[in-house]
């Protein structure tokens, strides 16, 4: 018993030429984009390491100010600000640069920071101001700053 479709596929299997020559694409060199625009490795694989850029480090001058805000070292908190460093950054998680100067309960760094413009009515994600996270004599003492005009 024979299908009719096994002898066309015999008969065209039985016609090719190896000697003939096949325009293929060439393969690509590194990178290419699939049908949903998501870089692929020459390897096939879709989001493959090879080529999936890595995720933008920290900035270090962030870094940086926020370990001098812990450090209590107000010399390298204006270091940075003088050189551009944003006094309203905030963190994954809400915590602006003031939020943490309060967390830390440094008050020479808090007022710095309002000095340049931080926003002291920004709320972290639990909807707290850094005035709400400060202890009671930064709060006093932020508010009193507020009151004279800074």
């Amino acid at each position: 018993m024979t299908f009719s479709g096994s002898n066309s596929a015999a008969d065209a299997v039985s016609r090719l030429d190896i000697r003939d020559t096949v325009d293929e694409k060439p393969a690509p060199d590194h990178e290419q984009n699939s049908v949903i625009n998501v870089p692929e490795c020459k390897c096939g694989m879709p989001l493959c390491i090879c080529v999936a850029s890595a995720p933008e480090p920290d900035p270090a001058p962030l870094q940086g100010l926020r370990e001098a805000i812990k450090n209590s070292d107000t010399a390298a908190v204006r270091k940075l600000l003088s050189e551009g460093v944003d006094a309203n950054y905030c963190d994954k998680q809400g915590l602006s640069l003031l939020h943490l100067a309060a967390l830390f309960n440094q008050t020479d760094i808090a007022f710095i920071l309002m000095d340049n413009g931080a926003n002291l009515e920004y709320k972290n994600q639990q909807g707290e101001t850094a005035l709400d996270c400060a202890p009671t004599t930064l709060q006093y003492r932020m508010k009193q700053k507020m009151e004279n005009g800074a």
